[in-house]
């Protein structure tokens, strides 16, 4: 607001114009002193002149020189307005010589006479207005420099903690006398070199200072505890932080203090931790004074870092956790009563909505009478502190649990990793065994068929070598599950007719479940055939059943059914299209929701060590998946369980499979190298390429007949075993193409899984017949 005792200064010295304005002037309030000339308007002139009115004559040709000192003296909050009276004509706009005025007065406004009374009175008041302003600006700088002249006290005499102030650049800007103490750098020394003078050679190596402020700039502050350099050269253990300051000009504010003994000494500090407990608590987070009412009166600036607030007077308290608030409150007043030291640990709400653990101490300071004068505190954040010392008691809370549940996860593991390994075992040993099954069957097929072709021996010995022949055939049979099981085969999906499939199972499959469960089929007639593959089916609906048949140990039924069904666009698993709905259901105990929601998982298993892998399931989930079906089990405790499986249908079902006579007709004869190192498989196997009429030059290793070719044999075609010493069956023919590049390979092996076969070369599965082996090598012959 205006000065009240602000008044005009009118300099008119031609005719009655300055008796004039001074006599508006008065009529509205405004007191005018008449000056004689221009040298006694500069002596009147002072901080609390409101404004001057002048005319344009009296400046004119006038020596402005000591009116030009006075303005340049003005203090910063002031810019002393003027009202320039012009005569008739004189405006600014038809008067460009009035420029040099505005370069002379500054603030100034022309008024054209002769001019209204109510025009002078508005110009007045608006320039009193903007004198007022500025008297505003000078109050609010006396009491920023009365602040400043406090701080700098506050901060000057804090002679244990150095205060330094530096720019964004890091250049230093202040230095208090705590500073000085520590370092031995006086401020004149110090300011506007860079801040990394007190940093070790080797923190500046890799730029520790820089880090520093980069810190405090993206967090707000950065703690610092490391070694720094006294102008001696000596080295100190300085403890402090590094502060963003967000007012105007930024920089960054650097508070620390020598804690070189203390570094030191720590392990004697810890045992006399009670001797030093005082001086630790000294080490604010937030430093804050209250008068002995309990009202807080200063706290740092750091607490409206965290809160947003002031904190000063108790808005404090309006901050703190609901549930933290009362016996915060207690403690305080406690305290205010008794004057006993305050200690309180509380959460407080941060800037961002947050709640954070603090500690919260205070010390009163009383005078000679024992009255307390001044509370001296401080507040430190412990909240990363607290909820590593709730963790770690949670931690002890449940460490004989977490333990015991550790180790039977662990036992569990190994047990189902030991059952793992033992299947495996198992599958590769019964792999080597089907393997080595294949081989002695395929000359018992081939002379069994020889002789049933060449119709040796009366009726009855031909029955008895017609039966051997099936029993050959079923043990061939055998040995396919027994690959299937030992997971030797490769998924081979083809359109399977799934109720012959069914129906032909029934007899394993009740055999499998015992005389106590009854097997029920519920096939729909004309069911559609499946793309799948034929063995794998049968292994996953054999282990449905046996997980039926262990799931009613007294007695039961297990149902088989499977119906087409139309999928359409809303199902969550499965693409629209045609599939057949197999369901596999029993009566037997079922399973509670955590068992099931488990029950696909590999190694799941609720039969026990050593009555199952846990893989059953996993298989069939596995096999409808890659099939791109689904698999669905629902299941409640003495309810039974219902396993349904979708599988895509296929066009065509699968043709019986028949014995054809012998094409001899349609094979184009010629040499056959004969590779196998099973003597009797060779011998058996050249017996019948003879009777078709081919010439047989035989090798036992692939080696010799590498060699063979070597030497200068060109076979019409190579039939050779896969698995030999030294070199494969497909090692062999590479190498022979190498050397004749457009013969043709057929592979025999006892695998049905012919690991490293290129998909290119045909082959041919141990056992065989004569009629088999024909019909191969007129597939390779006519492909070739």
């Amino acid at each position: 607001m205006p000065n009240a005792n602000a008044k005009a200064l009118v300099l008119a010295p031609g005719g009655r114009d300055a008796a004039v304005a001074a006599g508006i002037l008065a009529e509205t309030g405004i007191t005018a002193e008449v000056c004689r000339d221009l040298s006694q308007l500069v002596a009147l002139l002072n901080d609390d002149t409101g404004f001057a009115l002048v005319t344009e004559e009296a400046l004119r040709g006038a020596d402005l020189r000591p009116l030009d000192a006075w303005l340049d003296r003005q203090p910063e909050w002031s810019d002393f307005p003027f009202i320039l009276l012009t005569v008739r004509g004189g405006g600014l706009e038809r008067n460009p010589a009035a420029t040099r005025y505005i370069e002379t007065l500054g603030n100034v406004t022309f008024l054209e006479r002769p001019f209204h009374p109510t025009t002078l009175v508005s110009l007045a008041r608006a320039a009193l207005r903007g004198r007022g302003r500025q008297y505003e600006a000078r109050a609010r700088l006396a009491d920023l420099r009365e602040n400043e002249a406090r701080y700098r006290q506050i901060v000057e005499g804090a002679e244990d903690f150095a205060i330094m102030r530096v720019d964004a650049a890091g250049l230093v800007e202040s230095w208090n006398t705590g500073a000085e103490r520590i370092t031995g750098w006086s401020a004149e020394e110090v300011i506007g070199r860079s801040g990394d003078m007190i940093f070790t050679p080797e923190d500046r190596a890799v730029g520790i200072p820089d880090h520093e402020l980069n810190r405090a700039y993206e967090d707000g502050r950065s703690i610092n505890e490391r070694w720094h350099l006294k102008k001696d050269g000596s080295r100190f253990w300085g403890s402090g932080l590094t502060m963003r300051l967000d007012q105007e000009g930024g920089g960054y504010l650097k508070i620390f203090r020598d804690r070189t003994t203390e570094h030191q000494g720590e392990a004697a500090l810890r045992e006399s931790e009670e001797h030093y407990r005082f001086a630790a608590e000294l080490n604010p987070q937030v430093p804050w004074t209250a008068t002995p009412d309990g009202q807080l009166d200063r706290v740092a600036e750091r607490w409206r870092d965290w809160t947003g607030t002031t904190g000063l007077g108790d808005s404090w308290a309006q901050g703190l956790h609901p549930e933290d608030a009362g016996f915060t409150a207690e403690a305080w007043a406690h305290s205010i009563a008794t004057g006993d030291p305050y200690d309180v640990k509380h959460r407080i709400k941060m800037r961002d909505g947050t709640f954070r653990w603090a500690h919260t101490r205070a010390f009163p300071r009383f005078d000679d009478e024992g009255r307390v004068v001044k509370w001296y505190g401080s507040t430190e954040n412990i909240h990363e502190q607290r909820l590593a010392e709730d963790r770690l008691r949670e931690l002890n809370d449940t460490l004989e649990a977490r333990v015991a549940e550790r180790t039977a996860e662990l036992a569990h593991a190994q047990d189902a990793l030991r059952q793992s390994q033992k299947m495996e075992a198992m599958g590769t040993l019964t792999g080597g065994v089907a393997h080595d099954f294949n081989n002695l069957l395929t000359p018992i097929v081939g002379s069994l068929d020889l002789l049933q072709r060449r119709n040796i021996g009366s009726e009855r010995e031909q029955r008895l070598i017609e039966g051997a022949l099936q029993s050959a055939e079923r043990a061939k049979t055998l040995v396919q599950r027994l690959l299937a099981f030992a997971r030797k085969q490769p998924l081979q999906a083809r359109a399977v007719d799934l109720a012959t499939l069914i129906r032909d199972m029934g007899d394993l499959v009740s055999r499998t479940s015992g005389p106590r469960v009854e097997v029920a089929l519920d096939l729909a007639p004309d069911l559609p055939a499946v793309l799948a593959d034929p063995n794998q089916l049968e292994m996953a609906i054999l282990n449905l059943a046996v997980n039926a048949r262990d799931a009613m140990p007294d007695s039961g039924t297990l149902t088989l059914s499977a119906t087409p069904v139309e999928i359409g666009e809303d199902h969550e698993e499965l693409l629209p299209g045609r599939y057949v709905h197999l369901v596999v259901a029993d009566t037997g105990v079922g399973m509670d929701e955590h068992t099931l929601a488990r029950a696909v998982e590999p190694f799941f298993s609720t039969k026990g060590i050593g009555r199952g892998t846990g893989l059953g399931l996993s298989m069939v989930h596995g096999l409808a998946a890659q099939l791109g079906g689904a698999l669905v089990i629902s299941s409640k405790p003495s309810r039974g369980t219902r396993v349904e499986v979708w599988l895509p249908t296929a066009a065509h079902a699968q043709q019986p499979e028949t014995v054809e006579k012998v094409p001899s007709g349609e094979l184009r004869r010629g040499v056959i190298l004969l590779v196998d190192d099973e003597s009797l498989v060779r011998e058996s196997t050249a017996d019948m390429l003879l009777e078709l009429g081919f010439a047989v030059v035989e090798a036992p290793s692939a080696l010799g007949g590498l060699q063979l070719v070597k030497d200068g044999l060109a076979p019409d075609l190579l039939i050779t075993d896969h698995l030999m010493p030294g070199m494969t069956g497909v090692e062999l023919a590479r190498a022979i193409r190498n050397i004749r590049p457009r013969t043709p390979v057929l592979v025999i092996s006892g695998y049905a899984e012919l690991d490293g076969i290129a998909v290119e070369l045909p082959r041919l599965t141990k056992p065989f017949r004569q009629a088999e082996l024909a019909s191969k090598i007129a597939e390779v012959q006519d492909a070739a």
